[in-house]
C-alpha cells in the first residue's frame, strides 16, 4: 500500500516507507527504512498536520515523530525502530501514550 504524501510541489513522499521524522529547527529530516535520509524545509508540527488522517503515526516527543508499524514499543515508553535504533518518549507523551507506567 503505497500512499504518497505531498507537502508543496516538489516535496512529495511515501509514508509507508518512513520510519520517523525528526525535527532540526525550521528543519525536519526524514529517516526512510532503506536508510535514505532527506532534509525537508518544514517543521515537524507541520509535518503532524498533514499526517492527521494517517493514525499509524505518533509525535513521542518534541523532536520525534515515529510511524508505529515500522517501530515497537519497549519498556518504560521507549521504541525501537527497524533499524535498531531506540527512541525515548518525552514525560509528558510517556503519560499519554502508555497510562501505565
Amino acid at each position: 500500500m503505497n500512499t504518497k504524501i505531498e507537502l508543496g510541489a516538489r516535496t512529495k513522499f511515501d509514508i509507508d516507507e518512513i520510519l520517523y521524522f525528526q525535527a532540526d529547527i525550521n528543519y525536519t529530516i526524514i529517516h526512510y527504512a532503506n536508510g535514505r535520509k532527506q532534509i525537508i524545509s518544514y517543521t515537524l508540527k507541520k509535518i503532524e498536520k498533514h499526517l492527521l488522517q494517517h493514525t499509524n503515526f505518533i509525535r513521542i516527543s518534541r523532536r520525534y515523530l515515529i510511524n508505529e508499524t515500522q517501530s515497537k514499543i519497549l519498556k518504560h515508553g521507549k521504541f525501537e525502530t527497524k533499524d535498531g535504533l531506540i527512541l525515548e518518549a518525552s514525560r509528558r507523551k510517556k503519560l499519554l501514550l502508555l497510562p501505565g507506567i
